[in-house]
């Protein structure tokens, strides 16, 4: 699996810098649950929930800048921190001075990681 800078706890992002709100019933977050986001009703979003040791994950590739004011990086060490804990097999890439999405993630150096983590996941499946 790979992670774009996704987000991974929507109500944690409130305590991050972004450039806007995560909680108010207008925000997109807030508009998914229909009302304020609290963290009673933002449980089954949290993704780390669905971590745990004695399941079966697949690898993941983490991608995240480090100036993302949408999704702040921190979002993507919540994951990797849960990941490695329960033991999974986890890279994670601080993409820097990078905003969210935009070039950087699609260059040449970027771009190869995907595809030696791919590929050596792809390779083992038909081994």
């Amino acid at each position: 699996m790979i992670d774009y800078f996704g987000p991974t706890d929507v109500y944690e992002m409130r305590f991050q810098p972004s450039l806007g709100e995560h909680y108010t019933k207008d925000c997109p977050e807030g508009l998914l649950f229909g009302q304020v986001v609290t963290r009673e009703n933002s449980l089954d979003t949290v993704v780390m929930k669905y971590v745990e040791k004695d399941k079966m994950i697949p690898p993941v590739l983490i991608l995240h800048g480090d100036m993302d004011k949408s999704i702040p990086f921190h979002q993507s060490v919540l994951l990797y921190d849960k990941l490695m804990k329960c033991k999974k097999d986890v890279q994670i890439y601080k993409i820097l001075d990078t905003g969210h999405s935009g070039a950087e993630f699609w260059n040449k150096e970027v771009l190869d990681i995907v595809n030696k983590f791919m590929s050596s996941y792809l390779l083992n499946e038909r081994a």
